[in-house]
């Protein structure tokens, strides 16, 4: 029921648990590494570990990460990778004041909040009519304000206009 750990300053040694930062592999009988981003581990991988390294954020209930993926944030308290709120696409923190961008593509990001496009706009850079970065099916964005667009057929020769 040993194990066999191998270290650069005691060399061989046989033990009967392995040591924080390495695992048991039960068919070499012997204390193997764990992977970088764990301390606590059950195999080589990042997907095994029980303890996350100072350098990993936890994720879900055994994976340690490198950084936090898309849609979550690393709470410093814990280092665990935290669900933003579900206005946020990207966020910074816990809550609807810390989104980087928002999951709803007919909002803006002000200051850490996801606010509500002008209705004239499908996507945008703030709230007011001239905003715009794209525009609703008949509409054109000129100068950040949607136009409706207008089509003529003279002649089989599509026109198309705007006013301003």
């Amino acid at each position: 029921n040993y194990f066999l750990i191998t270290t650069p300053i005691n060399g061989d040694n046989c033990v009967l648990e392995c040591p924080i930062g390495t695992f048991a592999d039960v068919q070499s009988r012997t204390c193997q590494p764990c992977h970088s981003l764990c301390t606590v581990c059950h195999d080589s991988s990042n997907t095994a570990c029980s303890l996350c390294s100072a350098t990993g954020w936890k994720f879900l209930t055994i994976t340690c990460l490198s950084e936090c993926l898309t849609g979550y944030y690393g709470d410093p308290v814990d280092r665990e990778c935290k669900q933003c709120h579900s206005s946020c696409a990207t966020c910074s923190g816990k809550g609807p004041t810390k989104c980087l961008t928002c999951a709803s593509e007919s909002q803006y990001c002000d200051f850490g909040t996801c606010r509500d496009c002008h209705p004239s706009c499908k996507t945008c850079i703030g709230g007011q009519y001239y905003h715009c970065t794209s525009c609703f099916s008949g509409f054109i964005a000129l100068n950040g304000i949607c136009q409706q667009l207008y089509l003529f057929d003279y002649d089989n020769v599509r026109i198309f206009w705007w006013y301003i």
